[in-house]
């Protein structure tokens, strides 16, 4: 989707370090889990509708991977057939009749579990959610619809640089545009693309790339969410998602509010609300603090997610591709917040909850072998509930147990430092 297409994810209160004590940071993907033994298993939504969402996952890995080497679960590494089969079998599982109990022992009689490398502690990860957007606008400029939804401009170009020197390996992408004037040398360059405020001050506009018009406010709080949807007064929907992003580093606005709303108080509510206590120029003094500014195109379906799937509500997560395998189950515990009304900002009390999710997405703030983003849904509730949620949870990858699957080798299985190399020459989505 986030942090969608990314993430989306590019949440606005930091990348979480001050809510985590520090812990040596992975170095590679052979390092991002262990193997335990299997947890008690449960689930609080419909698991018949997660199998469909299995067998699509499944059917999109055959169509498009986007990783030329295996995926990696501690010592181990699965071809993606390998990993296709144990998707399939999941999913007959999960659509099966019968006691749940039964079901779950078969879970684990099919699969591994492995921990997180996590933060502070194996096992334990940082999670925020994200949502997709539901908000008014118009096709034209109005005083209440004054902010541009913007499609990707054509001169905005993505740079690899992981491909020029190993060097490069951990900013793997650049993006920027062709300046106006050359080198010295005469040479064409490639510079900075548009900050925030350029774009705010009109670098952009006449150019025919505004999709819809809506209040700056929810237009920036829709590029942290990477999609949503636009109702019109007319009552026609727009609904776009992540098409790209201009290249500077996302700045978290949240630490620049400090002293009105500390940090480990800051939601995406309350944030929202004091930002509409300000004047103009006091808003965009704020908003400008993040240089980051994300394009979009329009959707016809669900927004996808970094993999090129449908969005899951509930079942979706983002974590750092370079360490976690996209396409991967995993299985969460965490606290689910329960409200006494639609508009309160606070829970009244939080619920263990326990799931299964799919890694298929990424974003912007997503950095780490302790850091994952949830998808909540979709409109208001979802804003509700994902707006409060910053806990340390646990997360589980789940694998096919090697007596289970094929045990011919995969042709595109390679050793543990070709898939390393492998790992620098895709392509990041997001």
């Amino acid at each position: 989707m986030r942090r969608f297409f990314v993430l989306s994810s590019l949440l606005f209160f930091a990348s979480c370090d001050f809510f985590m004590p520090s812990r040596p940071a992975l170095e590679t993907r052979f390092q991002a889990m262990r193997l335990v033994e299997a947890p008690e298993l449960d689930d609080d939504l419909d698991l018949k509708e997660f199998s469909e969402a299995l067998r699509a996952q499944s059917k999109r890995m055959g169509e498009f991977n986007p990783y030329p080497y295996p995926l990696v679960f501690g010592n181990r590494q699965l071809s993606v057939r390998e990993y296709q089969m144990g998707l399939e079998h999941l999913a007959e599982i999960l659509a099966a009749d019968g006691p749940r109990e039964q079901m779950w022992q078969r879970v684990r009689d099919t699969f591994d579990f492995y921990e997180v490398y996590g933060q502070p502690n194996w096992g334990q990860a940082f999670m925020t959610s994200y949502f997709e957007p539901v908000i008014p606008g118009s096709k034209s400029k109005t005083k209440e619809h004054s902010a541009a939804l913007y499609k990707k401009p054509p001169e905005l170009i993505e740079v690899a640089l992981e491909l020029f020197d190993d060097r490069f390996k951990d900013i793997r992408r650049m993006r920027g545009r062709i300046l106006k004037e050359k080198s010295q040398a005469g040479n064409t360059q490639l510079g900075p693309f548009y900050s925030r405020q350029e774009i705010d001050e009109g670098a952009l506009s006449g150019r025919n790339l505004e999709l819809a018009w809506v209040d700056p406010i929810d237009a920036f709080f829709l590029q942290i969410q990477g999609s949503g949807t636009v109702v019109f007064g007319s009552g026609e929907e727009l609904r776009i998602g992540y098409a790209e992003q201009n290249g500077e580093v996302y700045q978290a606005i949240g630490k620049f509010i400090a002293d009105v709303i500390p940090l480990a108080e800051l939601t995406a509510l309350n944030l929202e609300a004091y930002l509409r206590t300000l004047d103009k120029e006091d808003l965009y003094d704020i908003l400008h603090e993040n240089p980051s500014y994300v394009f979009f195109n329009k959707l016809k379906n669900k927004p996808l997610t970094s993999l090129g799937t449908e969005v899951t509500a509930g079942r979706t997560i983002a974590t750092d591709g370079k360490f976690f395998p996209k396409g991967a189950v995993g299985f969460l515990k965490f606290n689910k917040p329960k409200f006494l009304g639609p508009v309160l900002s606070a829970p009244a009390d939080w619920e263990h909850t326990s799931r299964l999710v799919l890694d298929q997405d990424t974003g912007g703030a997503i950095r780490g072998g302790g850091r994952l983003d949830l998808f909540w849904g979709r409109g208001p509730e979802a804003k509700q509930n994902a707006s409060v949620i910053k806990q340390t949870v646990h997360l589980y990858y789940m694998a096919p147990k090697e007596n289970f699957l094929d045990p011919t080798p995969a042709p595109e299985a390679l050793p543990g430092k070709e898939a390393e190399k492998g790992l620098l020459r895709t392509k990041r989505l997001g």
